[in-house]
């Protein structure tokens, strides 16, 4: 059947196939990126077969470019729009927090803007230590996520949590031990991680 008879060619607005061949790629390259047939990459390039979504994952890290931009939905190939609304984060925010981390010698001029803008977001929240009172921070979150190990491991009844934070809620009431683990273990540890964390509180770092 031809176009004219009724068939519709599909909509294509991806461009795998642009991106692949501005950067010297082929088919095979990314057929074993993805352990695929060539075929299946041709497909993908004609818009005839959508690729899942871990797939435009692993090609828009791939090709270090944002997925938005290569499933066409976008035309921005930096992909600053995805980054300020999926983070709440500006782009300047974005950029100052790169240039000290330039600065400080954690990344480098010459890493890709992409690999540039993930590590200062996670600078920024925090993920990645790059200041002492992220550290900080991270060390007390680490503290929180042992605590709630050794509840799990030690309570009958599990901890709740206060609103929307990650901190455990456990009423006196509710702290029932398994009948085979040792309570005074587990009010060791658990005064032990909690007198950490009030040590910790009262840390005030000049930088």
């Amino acid at each position: 059947m031809t176009l004219g008879q009724g068939k519709k060619e599909p909509m294509n607005n991806n461009r795998i196939k642009e991106i692949r061949l501005k950067q010297h790629k082929t088919q095979k390259d990314l057929a074993k990126l993805l352990n695929v047939s060539e075929q299946a990459i041709a497909y993908y390039e004609k818009a005839m077969r959508e690729p899942t979504l871990s797939t435009w994952l692993k090609l828009a890290n791939y090709f270090n470019v944002p997925m938005s931009y290569l499933t066409g939905v976008s035309d921005d190939e930096t992909g600053w729009d995805d980054w300020e609304n999926n983070t709440g984060y500006s782009k300047e925010t974005i950029l100052k927090e790169i240039d000290r981390l330039v600065k400080t010698k954690r990344i480098s001029n010459d890493d890709s803007l992409q690999e540039k803008i993930k590590y200062a977001v996670g600078s920024l929240e925090q993920n990645i230590p790059t200041t002492t009172s992220g550290v900080i921070n991270g060390v007390q979150s680490r503290l929180i996520e042992l605590r709630r190990y050794v509840n799990n491991a030690f309570l009958i009844s599990k901890p709740s949590k206060l609103g929307n934070s990650n901190i455990d809620i456990i009423k006196p009431g509710d702290r029932k031990i398994r009948s085979d683990m040792d309570k005074e273990t587990y009010n060791k540890l658990i005064n032990i991680i909690n007198n950490a964390r009030v040590e910790i509180g009262k840390i005030h770092p000049k930088k």
